[in-house]
């Protein structure tokens, strides 16, 4: 679909070229925001500000459906301010059209640069309706001969984490310049916590840093900076210790992502919050990622055919967020599923990798070989297709038919298979090695996987073996079931 200036719904048209027949869908797709959807204010409240100074907490904004629940994702948000005000999210600009993330949601740091008061205009898709759903918040700033500003004095900080947290002030004089060799007092005053110094000195961008150092943080931490000598004025850093219990996740970006041959999956990033209705961010929390990919549209009662599984971990940032580059290896086609938590918080995502598999030319045919056409080998490394004959399949895997009855049968889940048959999920199982070994036991003329006819038994091929010897192949090894994209092979 080709992408949209402004917000509502949009008309698909489908069409033939060959024939000309058409078919209209009317209004089936909303480009960002519809008529109906609100916009909710979860962060407003500033304390006074210093000129030139950012202000102490970000404005947050949410669009959700008329529920007012459902978030929306890609609404147009529009951000403008009064009194010469910069957002963040506008690159220090007074104004801006930014699109909300996956959670619904636009936040931006605010900068005063004029005394008195600036209104907060934040806006839901104005070019499409009129009036537009819009919420307002106000800065006020200060100033004085010197002000002194504490740069992210909040935080949420995970329960029992071990991290060491930076804690910034800048000194600025009457008109928002930054001053100087400006000595800053910082002072222990409630909670354990270990202060890399007790004092700082401004640099010449005015700002003085000390790294707070939590060890199992279990109980808040409250800390004062105050230019010396006479500890006035003061700013206060309070780091909460966040329980698990109250997180939250949140997709930012990635989550629903299809990628075509030749592409790469777009990192998926996840934000973790305290659950409150102002949504903060926690720091430090491990987010866990499993990966596990199936075979596409191969249920067997339900449940797919799983090719291979991995997990990672990656610790939230100041912002909340944590992400992972998803993968599907060199599996060729599959669905991706991936289940992310965070303390009793968890979420289930679906991807789909649409990439071919990557088989070497089949190997020229010994002139004693049977007439039927080859199987084309496996290649070391599975990942875009190339040619093949017209008649020979795709193969995922070629599993040997034993004649145990412990065996599984070759489309059974991984989860329902024996320990020992969790190298198939890794392309061990009828890979190059496995190929290799059995061939050896065979006559040279027909080496396993290239020189190769199906026999009328159902999804089985005959390997053509010598005479019966010492060191001849077990019955039970000499045919095995063949599997391409759609399940077994007649």
């Amino acid at each position: 679909m080709p992408s949209a200036s402004l917000d509502g719904a949009a008309t698909v048209q489908v069409t033939d070229p060959v024939s000309g027949a058409f078919s209209q869908m009317i209004g089936a797709l909303t480009y960002g925001a519809s008529a109906t959807d609100l916009l909710l204010l979860l962060q407003g409240a500033e304390p006074a500000t210093p000129i030139g100074a950012v202000a102490a907490n970000p404005i947050l904004v949410r669009a959700v459906a008329a529920d007012g629940v459902t978030p929306v994702s890609g609404a147009t948000i529009a951000w403008s301010a009064s009194n010469g005000l910069q957002f963040s999210v506008c690159s220090a600009a007074s104004s801006c059209s930014v699109l909300s993330d996956e959670a619904g949601e636009s936040f931006s740091w605010a900068t005063p640069t004029a005394t008195g008061t600036s209104t907060i205009t934040i806006a839901l898709a104005p070019a499409s309706y009129s009036p537009p759903q819009s919420q307002q918040a106000s800065v006020v700033a200060s100033s004085s001969a010197i002000n002194l500003a504490a740069v992210t004095p909040t935080r949420w900080i995970a329960q029992e984490a071990t991290v060491g947290i930076p804690l910034t002030v800048e000194a600025l004089d009457q008109n928002g310049a930054p001053q100087a060799n400006v000595a800053i007092n910082f002072l222990i005053e409630k909670g354990t916590v270990s202060l890399s110094a007790a004092s700082a000195s401004t640099n010449s961008s005015g700002f003085a840093t000390v790294t707070a150092s939590l060890t199992n943080l279990s109980a808040d931490v409250l800390v004062s900076a105050c230019v010396a000598p006479n500890n006035a004025p003061c700013q206060a850093f309070t780091l909460h210790s966040t329980s698990a219990s109250l997180w939250t996740l949140e997709t930012v970006s990635g989550s629903s992502q299809i990628v075509l041959p030749g592409q790469a999956f777009q990192p998926l990033v996840m934000r973790v919050t305290d659950g409150s209705s102002a949504a903060n961010p926690v720091l430090a929390v491990n987010v866990a990622f499993v990966t596990t990919l199936a075979r596409i549209g191969s249920d067997v009662g339900g449940i797919p055919v799983l090719l291979g599984s991995s997990q990672a971990q990656a610790v939230t940032d100041q912002n909340g967020v944590a992400f992972i580059v998803p993968s599907a290896g060199n599996l060729g086609p599959c669905d991706v599923f991936i289940a992310v938590s965070a303390g009793n918080s968890s979420a289930q995502l679906q991807m789909e990798s649409l990439a071919a598999i990557v088989l070497p030319q089949p190997n020229k045919i010994p002139a004693q070989a049977p007439a039927a056409q080859p199987i084309p080998r496996f290649a070391p490394s599975l990942g875009s297709q190339t040619s093949a004959p017209p008649s020979a399949p795709e193969v995922l895997f070629a599993e040997p038919e034993s004649t145990s009855s412990d065996d599984p049968a070759v489309d059974s889940p991984v989860s329902a298979r024996p320990e020992s048959s969790a190298d198939g999920a890794s392309g061990d199982r009828g890979g190059p090695e496995a190929a290799s070994s059995a061939g050896s036991e065979n006559s040279a003329s027909a080496p396993v996987g290239s020189d190769v006819a199906p026999t009328n038994a159902p999804c089985s091929v005959e390997i053509q073996s010598k005479p019966a010897s010492s060191n001849s192949l077990p019955e039970h090894k000499r045919s095995c079931r063949v599997l391409a994209a759609d399940g077994p092979l007649p």
